[in-house]
C-alpha cells in the first residue's frame, strides 16, 4: 500500500508537472501563433511594399525610356540644326565673298561718276560765275553810260 501511495503521489506529481507543461506549452503556442500572425502581417506589408516599389520602378523605367527617346530626338534635331547652320553659314560666306567685291566695285564706280559729276558742276558753276561777272560788268558800264547820258541830257536841256 505504501508503494501504491508513493506511486500514486508520483503519478499526481507527474500529472501536475504535465499540466504545468501543458499550460506552458499552451502559452508558448499562443505566443508562437501571435508571432506567426505578426510575421504574416509583416510579410503581407512587405509584399505590398515590394509590389508598390516594383510598380514605381516600372514607372521610373518607362519614364527613363521616354526621357531617353526624347533626348535622342533632341540630339538628332540639334545635329540637323547644326548641319543646317553650317551649310547656311558656308552659303552666306560664299555670298558675301561674291557680293562684297561687286559692291565695292560698284561703289568705286559710283564714286568716280559722282566726282566727275561734281567736277562738271564746278565747271558749270565757274562758267556761270564768269558770265554773271561779265554781265555785271556790262550792266555797270551801261549804268555808267546811262547816268552820263542822263547828265548830258539834263545839262543840254538847261
Amino acid at each position: 500500500k505504501r508503494e501504491k501511495d508513493i506511486l500514486h503521489n508520483k503519478l499526481r506529481e507527474l500529472e501536475i508537472q504535465i499540466d504545468a507543461e501543458k499550460r506552458t506549452a499552451s502559452t508558448e503556442k499562443m505566443e508562437l501563433n501571435n508571432r506567426i500572425k505578426q510575421a504574416e502581417s509583416s510579410m503581407r506589408e512587405a509584399r505590398a511594399t515590394a509590389a508598390a516599389l516594383e510598380s514605381r520602378l516600372r514607372q521610373c523605367r518607362e519614364r527613363e525610356m521616354e526621357i531617353t527617346t526624347a533626348l535622342q530626338a533632341a540630339k538628332e534635331s540639334n545635329n540637323k540644326l547644326e548641319q543646317r547652320h553650317q551649310h547656311m553659314s558656308a552659303e552666306m560666306s560664299q555670298i558675301c565673298n561674291t557680293i562684297i567685291p561687286k559692291y565695292k566695285a560698284k561703289m568705286e564706280q559710283m564714286k568716280s561718276h559722282m566726282q566727275a559729276a561734281i567736277e562738271k558742276e564746278k565747271q558749270k558753276a565757274g562758267e556761270y560765275k564768269k558770265k554773271a561777272l561779265q554781265s555785271h560788268e556790262k550792266n555797270k558800264v551801261l549804268i555808267t553810260k546811262l547816268t552820263q547820258s542822263q547828265e548830258l541830257l539834263a545839262s543840254s536841256e538847261s
